[in-house]
C-alpha cells in the first residue's frame, strides 16, 4: 500500500476525487468512503479511500475472485448493502475483522452503460445504512462516475499535450498530425471546460438546496433550450422562462396516451417512447405539431427507489441538443431526484405530525389546552379561531355483505390519496381513522386553500369530487361537525361528524355531504344521555303501528314518517313512497284507526318526535330504521 504522497499520478487522482468522496462520506455519515476503479490495461482495481481523519490511501489489487470488491465489480448487477458483515457470505471475513467493518454499502459506477468501478462506504457513524441512504448513494454515484470520466478526459488532454510537443520537434512532415492533434486538444479542452462548469453549477444546486424554479432556470442556462420539470403524473411543477404551452400539451399527451396529430400515426415512435421509459432511458420525441410548433423534445426520467418520480423535458427551440447537453440534463435529473426525496421526507414528517395533532384533539390526550394550542400553532392552526372536523368514509365499507378485501383495499387507496386531494399548507391537517379520513379545516383559510370556496360544504364538494374520481366508481359519504372554537370541542365534534355519516347512511343517502347543524332534532337525539327513555316514549306513541308492522309485514311507520316529512301533502308523500295516492289514503286511514286520533291534531308534534327517535334507533340496529322489537 502506497501513501498518496509517494506517487504523483495517484496524488492527482486522489486530489480530483477527494472532495466528492469526502462529500459523499459526510452526507451519508460514514467513517470510510472510497472508489475502486478498473484499469483494463493492468487487469487491476485501483482504490482511493477517504477516512474520517487522515490522508487518503491509494492501493492496487489484481483481479482475484476471493476479493469482495472484485467479485462485486465482476458479477453484481445492483447495489450491495450489508449491515452485518460478519454474517454476510459475500464479504471477505478476514478483511472485515482486520479493519473492524460494522456495515458497508457498495454501488456500481457506470458511465454510458459501461461499468468503470465501484463506490463503497463503510462504518456508518449512527446506526445502519437505511434505504434512504442507499437511494442518496445511488444518485451520487452518477456524479462520481462523471467526475472520474472528467479525470480521464483531463488525462487524455495531458497526453495530447505531450504528443503535440513531440510532433512539433519532429520533421515538417508531421505538421498535418500536429494540426489534427491541436484541433482535438481544443475540442476536448472546450468540452472539459463546459462539463466542469456544468458539474460546478449542479453541485452548487445540491449543496444550496435550490428550489425547482432555480433548478429549471439553471439548466436552461446550461443547455440553451427551454426546460420543464414534471412529477410522475406529468404535472408541470416548474419551468424555465421560455418553456411554452406546446411543451405542456405534449407532456399531457404523454400522460394520457392520447398522442396528438400526426404523432398518433407513428407507431414505431410510440413504441420507442414506451420502451425508453421502461428501460430507464432518455426518450427522444421527434417533431410534433403542438400549438403551431414543431420541436424535437427529450424526456429524461427521474428515478427514486426504482420508481419514476418525475421527468425533465427539454425542447430544441433555440438549438440542437448535443451529447454533452444531454449528459448535463441527465446529471440534473440527479439534482431533481434529491430534491424530490427531500420533499417527500419533509411531507411525510409533516403529515405524521398533523395526523397526530388531529388524533390528540379527538381523544383529548393532550396534557393541557395551552400545550396543544402551541403544538397546533406550530403546525399552522389557531385553535382559538373556528375550525371544522370533516369525516370522509368510503361507502363500500358500510355496505353489509360487501367483500371484506375490497373494503380494505378501497380504504387503503383513500388513505394514499389524502395528500393529493387536500392542499399542503397552514389550516389543513388530515388523519387516517378507522376506514376513513378525518380532516381538521380552519374556516378562515378556506378561500386561500380552495379558491372560489367560501364555506366548508364547498370544500367538501371539491374533496369529494377529487376522491371519487380516483376511486373509480366508489362513493364517499362526508360528515361535517359543528364549529369548534377551543381544544375542548373536538372530542364531541368527531362524535358529531361520525353520527352525521351514520344518519346519512341510515336514510339511504350514501355519497351525501351532511353537516351536523342540518340534522335538527335528529342530531339532538343522537346525543341523548338516556336513549331508553326516548325509546319508551316512541313505543308509547307508535306502539300499535309497530305491532301491526311486525305481525302483518306492513310499512305503516315508514308511511307515517313520509307523510309528516311532506307536511301532509298526499301527492308528494305518494311519490316519495312510490305508491298510488289511493294506496296512501288506505294506509293513512289504517294509521288513524290504530292510533285512535286524527293526524293533523295537537298530537302531531308527538308523532314527529317519536318517528325521529325510531330513526336514530335504526342507526344502531342491523334491521334498519323503525325496526324495533
Amino acid at each position: 500500500m502506497l501513501s498518496a504522497k509517494e506517487d504523483h499520478t495517484q496524488t492527482l487522482i486522489s486530489r480530483d476525487l477527494m472532495g466528492v468522496i469526502e462529500s459523499v462520506r459526510a452526507i451519508v455519515g460514514a467513517q470510510v468512503a472510497g472508489v475502486a476503479l478498473y484499469d483494463a490495461g493492468r487487469g487491476e482495481l485501483e482504490t482511493c479511500t477517504m477516512f474520517a481523519e487522515g490522508d487518503p490511501i491509494i492501493s492496487r489489487m489484481r483481479l482475484a475472485d476471493d476479493k469482495a470488491p472484485v467479485r462485486f465489480f465482476s458479477t453484481a448487477d445492483g447495489l450491495w448493502v450489508s449491515n452485518n458483515p460478519l454474517e454476510d457470505p459475500r464479504l471477505d471475513h478476514h478483511y472485515v475483522q482486520k479493519y473492524a467493518v460494522k456495515n458497508a454499502v457498495i454501488v456500481p459506477l457506470e458511465y454510458r452503460q459501461e461499468r468503470i468501478g465501484n463506490l463503497h462506504l463503510a462504518n456508518k457513524i449512527a446506526g445502519d445504512f437505511t434505504t434512504h441512504d442507499c437511494e442518496i448513494i445511488r444518485l451520487l454515484a452518477f456524479v462520481v462516475a462523471t467526475l472520474v470520466e472528467n479525470h480521464y478526459l483531463s488525462a487524455g488532454i495531458q497526453h495530447l499535450l505531450s504528443e503535440t510537443k513531440i510532433l512539433y520537434e519532429h520533421e515538417k512532415k508531421a505538421a498535418a498530425q500536429l494540426k489534427e492533434a491541436n484541433r482535438r486538444l481544443e475540442n476536448q479542452t472546450r468540452r472539459l471546460s463546459r462539463m466542469m462548469k456544468v458539474q460546478e453549477r449542479l453541485l452548487s444546486l445540491i449543496f444550496h438546496e435550490a428550489d425547482l424554479q432555480t433548478t429549471a432556470d439553471t439548466l436552461e442556462d446550461l443547455i440553451g433550450n427551454p426546460v420543464g420539470l414534471f412529477d410522475a403524473s406529468h404535472r408541470l411543477l416548474a419551468c424555465s422562462k421560455t418553456f411554452s404551452q406546446g411543451d405542456i400539451y405534449l407532456s399531457e399527451a404523454a400522460r394520457t396516451g392520447t398522442l396528438p396529430g400526426s404523432f398518433r400515426e407513428h407507431r414505431v415512435v410510440r413504441d420507442h417512447m414506451k420502451w425508453g421509459l421502461a428501460n430507464k432511458s432518455v426518450v427522444r420525441i421527434p417533431p410534433v405539431s403542438a400549438n403551431g410548433e414543431d420541436l424535437t423534445k427529450f424526456f429524461v426520467p427521474v428515478f427514486c427507489r426504482d420508481r419514476i418520480a418525475g421527468y425533465i423535458c427539454a425542447s430544441e427551440r433555440n438549438a440542437k441538443i448535443n451529447e454533452d447537453e444531454l449528459l448535463a440534463i441527465q446529471q440534473a435529473a440527479t439534482v431533481y431526484g434529491l430534491y424530490l426525496l427531500r420533499e417527500k421526507a419533509v411531507h411525510e414528517t409533516e403529515a405524521k405530525l398533523k395526523g397526530g395533532l388531529v388524533n390528540e384533539l379527538i381523544a383529548a390526550s393532550y396534557p393541557d389546552e395551552e400545550a396543544i394550542t402551541k403544538q397546533a400553532q406550530f403546525l399552522g392552526h389557531n385553535l382559538n379561531a373556528p375550525h371544522f372536523l370533516v369525516l370522509i368514509e368510503p361507502d363500500t365499507v358500510a355496505v353489509r355483505g360487501k367483500n371484506r378485501d375490497t373494503a380494505v383495499e378501497v380504504s387503503s387507496r383513500l388513505a394514499a390519496m389524502a395528500s393529493e386531494v387536500f392542499p399542503r399548507g397552514e389550516g389543513i391537517s388530515v388523519s387516517l381513522k378507522g376506514a376513513g379520513l378525518v380532516a381538521l379545516v380552519a374556516e378562515e383559510l378556506i378561500p386561500l386553500r380552495w379558491p372560489g370556496a367560501t364555506i366548508v360544504q364547498e370544500v367538501c364538494r371539491h374533496v369529494k369530487k377529487g376522491i371519487e374520481k380516483r376511486l373509480h366508481g366508489y362513493t364517499v359519504t362526508i360528515g361535517i361537525s359543528d364549529r369548534c372554537t377551543c381544544p375542548g370541542d373536538y372530542t364531541n365534534a368527531y362524535r358529531q361528524a361520525r353520527q352525521t355519516v351514520d344518519v346519512a347512511r341510515c336514510r339511504g343517502e350514501n355519497g351525501a355531504i351532511v353537516a351536523w347543524n342540518s340534522l335538527g332534532i335528529v342530531g339532538m337525539l343522537t346525543q341523548a344521555e338516556d336513549p331508553e327513555a326516548l325509546l319508551k316514549f316512541a313505543k308509547q306513541q307508535l306502539g300499535p303501528l309497530l305491532e301491526y308492522d311486525r305481525t302483518k309485514g306492513t310499512k305503516l311507520v315508514e308511511t307515517l314518517k313520509a307523510f309528516l316529512d311532506h307536511n301532509g301533502h298526499l301527492a308528494a308523500t305518494a311519490a316519495a313512497l312510490y305508491i298510488h295516492t289511493g294506496t296512501l289514503r288506505y294506509r293513512l286511514e289504517k294509521i288513524k284507526h290504530l292510533l285512535g286520533y286524527e293526524l293533523d291534531g295537537p298530537r302531531n308534534l308527538d308523532l314527529h318526535f317519536a318517528v325521529r327517535i325510531l330513526e336514530v334507533v335504526g342507526m344502531k340496529t342491523t334491521k334498519g330504521p323503525f325496526a324495533v322489537e
